[in-house]
């Protein structure tokens, strides 16, 4: 018995798409989505909050201190760790082929401290290793942790979640898995055919203390995916310091060998799927809408237009509310950082001038030269300064950014809401029918909300000071160190005047670059509205077999979308069947 044509797979369906006629608005994704197929190597990326130990994992799965750790956040670019056939570094910048740079300089691309806010403007950075885990079928990646202080470093995550095959999801014993974790986690399950949580850190639990930070850690994950999802509870240290064998990063090696000895391709077609779905779904409700535009009278048409420029205006002053309501969220951030800065000025003044006390103290004990003398105070008073508001400074900005987080994704999910509601509308003025499209839709947008190390030095009358220190030893001394204690209060205020105005400014930065792109998302949603029904509202104005044609392309079309959407529906998981109808 004749079995019939071979069903095609993933890659053939979007090929199938690829080849139709016609305007295609997804075809740079479907392209690019193609391309990651026919290379057949899975990207397992390591993902997580700050401070988790993601690099420190990455380096004991290689065995090796291969990347910069610390204990501040430390890796500011997205590093890819693939096969090759001898140890190289590459350096990528825009527009210029790559540069090869020793394997040992990696830190002073990919750090923070050596390259802040990439201010070395590298687009991507490469490592090739002969011996890389995977047997030459998988690519690590490295990336900047979400939730610090460096919220640069986040938007160069989030501009890279579109590119995760499989995931490593670093989660730590301390603290606990969070909801910053959590609401990271769900974007990753997004985009990603698999992801294994790893909880880190466990050689700091006390005995008794596992079981119960596994358990809470499962329940968080299960609570969020469902059941199924592999928690796998490890400490990276140890496995860098006496091999990985009994330490939960043998079970990871596993995993990755798993995924190079042929599962990894099911991954990689699921992460594919995912991702290709929801543009499927926008084309051929697209589609849908023209084939319906097309068979309708001029009038019609008109009527319809003329209906979608209503809801063109609508949609625009909807988005400018949401954008005010933004705005005004931005705004009332900062009022609460203001409060906060007004409550602990007091105790900063009086923690900076004890530390200063001290200091003097000490100085006396050892009684230096008046030059030594004068240095060394005001090393230790700029010392203070530092010591008391940059732990400030970084808890006030991180709870000024996890508001602006929060202010980006409730208005990123209204917009969403509006544009689904913006199509089934105009869809309804030709009698279609669109359920809501089930993949949430998100953007990238790069933020200017990065983390400024460090503080101006306090300024006062060097003039004024020598005239003192040339005084009687202990009374100049004396005099000396009041004149700097009298002026702290001042030189606190400035210094938190600076931080102010300069976080006010990254925020506004940042605010604008987020509500552009939400203008912009809004205005390619209503083309492609516009585009489709003047399509059809042409295709009707030809002659009944002119009509006739275009209409039944459109039908063919529209059949191979829906069939390539229907291939990414078997592939995920629990995904609904399209629903565009007439």
């Amino acid at each position: 018995m004749d079995p019939g044509p071979a069903t095609p797979s993933l890659t053939g369906w979007i090929e199938r798409v690829l080849e139709l006629p016609g305007p295609l608005g997804c075809r740079e994704h479907l392209e690019t989505e193609l391309g990651r197929l026919a290379r057949g190597r899975a990207t397992v990326v390591v993902v997580g909050a700050f401070k988790r130990g993601k690099s420190t994992l990455l380096n004991a799965i290689l065995g090796r201190d291969l990347l910069p750790t610390g204990v501040v956040p430390v890796t500011a670019l997205v590093t890819l760790l693939r096969p090759g056939p001898r140890e190289r570094l590459l350096v990528q910048r825009p527009g210029s082929p790559p540069e090869e740079h020793p394997l040992h300089t990696l830190p002073s691309w990919i750090t923070q401290e050596a390259n802040p806010d990439n201010r070395l403007g590298v687009e991507r950075v490469v490592v090739e290793l002969p011996d890389l885990p995977g047997n030459g079928s998988v690519t690590l990646a490295d990336t900047p942790g979400t939730g610090s202080i460096f919220t640069s470093n986040t938007e160069a995550l989030r501009r890279w979640l579109g590119h995760i095959d499989a995931a490593l999801f670093v989660v730590s014993s301390d603290p606990p898995i969070g909801e910053e974790d959590l609401a990271l986690l769900e974007e990753v399950r997004e985009v990603a055919g698999e992801v294994v949580v790893v909880l880190n850190k466990v050689d700091r639990l006390r005995p008794g203390e596992l079981e119960e930070s596994l358990a809470y850690t499962r329940r968080a994950v299960e609570g969020l995916l469902g059941g199924g999802t592999m928690v796998q509870p490890c400490s990276a240290r140890e496995a860098l310091e006496r091999g990985p064998e009994g330490t939960g990063v043998d079970r990871l090696l596993e995993w990755i060998s798993d995924l190079a000895a042929g599962r990894g391709r099911e991954v990689l077609e699921r992460a594919a799927a995912r991702r290709v779905a929801r543009s499927l779904a926008r084309e051929s409700a697209l589609v849908v809408m023209e084939r319906s535009a097309a068979k309708r009278s001029a009038g019609e048409i008109r009527s319809a237009l003329d209906a979608l420029a209503r809801i063109a205006g609508e949609l625009r002053l909807r988005l400018a509310e949401v954008t005010a309501a933004f705005d005004d969220g931005c705004r009332r951030l900062m009022a609460r950082y203001d409060e906060a800065s007004r409550e602990q000025y007091p105790r900063l003044v009086a923690t900076v001038e004890a530390a200063l006390r001290r200091s003097a103290e000490e100085l006396d004990a050892r009684r230096p030269g008046r030059g030594r003398y004068r240095r060394e105070l005001e090393a230790a008073r700029d010392r203070a300064v530092l010591e008391a508001l940059t732990p400030r400074q970084a808890a006030a900005e991180e709870d000024v950014m996890e508001g602006f987080r929060r202010l980006t994704r409730r208005a990123l999910g209204r917009v969403n809401a509006l544009v689904d509601e913006a199509y089934a509308e105009a869809a309804g003025l030709l009698g279609v029918s669109i359920d809501r499209f089930d993949v949430e839709e998100d953007f990238r947008m790069e933020s200017r909300l990065e983390y400024r190390v460090g503080l101006p030095r306090v300024n006062l009358d060097a003039i004024a000071e020598g005239l003192i220190l040339a005084l009687p030893h202990a009374v100049g001394r004396r005099l000396f160190l009041r004149r700097h204690l009298r002026q702290l209060p001042d030189a606190v205020d400035r210094q938190l005047g600076l931080i102010r105005a300069d976080l006010w400014e990254r925020l506004r930065e940042s605010a604008f670059s987020f509500t552009g792109e939400l203008e912009r998302r809004v205005e390619l949603a209503l083309d492609q509205l516009q585009e489709s029904l003047e399509r059809g509202a042409e295709a009707a104005r030809s002659s009944g077999e002119a009509t006739r044609r275009h209409v039944a392309a459109l039908e063919r079309r529209l059949a191979v979308l829906e069939e390539a959407l229907r291939a990414c529906r078997a592939i995920v998981p629990g995904s609904r069947e399209p629903g565009p109808r007439e």
